[in-house]
């Protein structure tokens, strides 16, 4: 029963060896995804070294929204900032202003294009969003 339990773990330890070797790409020829240095950038096959810029956002100041007048009776102006998915809110009867985050581009745009901008607002914006008011 010795000599059969020692076969069993000569041939469970060669096959954890062959499946490192498999795993890790060793004995291969070409280089593996995995291989390749972290700061290097894949691209059509083909390594660069050089890295590639990543746009950055400018400091998010709600007054930087371009407001624009809008055809309701609870809503004076409306705005939308799409790098920050942003939509700002004027209230008509208290001049108040608001932001509401996460808003799709094209929730704007449905909110612009509706029958009633007032009641798509309150039925899509209002409770459906994070808001903050602001001054």
């Amino acid at each position: 029963m010795r000599k059969s339990m020692k076969r069993h773990l000569k041939t469970a330890v060669w096959i954890i060896v062959l499946c490192a070797v498999i795993l890790t790409g060793c004995g291969s020829t070409k280089p593996s995804e995995s291989s390749a240095p972290q700061n290097v950038i894949r691209s059509s096959n083909v390594l660069s070294s050089t890295p590639t810029p990543v746009p950055t956002l400018r400091p998010f100041d709600h007054n930087d929204i371009k407001m624009q007048n809008v055809d309701s009776s609870s809503l004076a102006k409306v705005g939308y900032d799409p790098d920050y998915s942003v939509l700002k809110v004027q209230f008509k009867n208290s001049g108040e202003f608001y932001i509401y985050f996460d808003v799709p581009q094209s929730t704007y745009a449905e909110l612009l294009n509706a029958e009633s901008i007032g009641s798509y607002f309150y039925y899509n914006v209002r409770t459906s969003f994070e808001y903050e008011k602001v001054s």
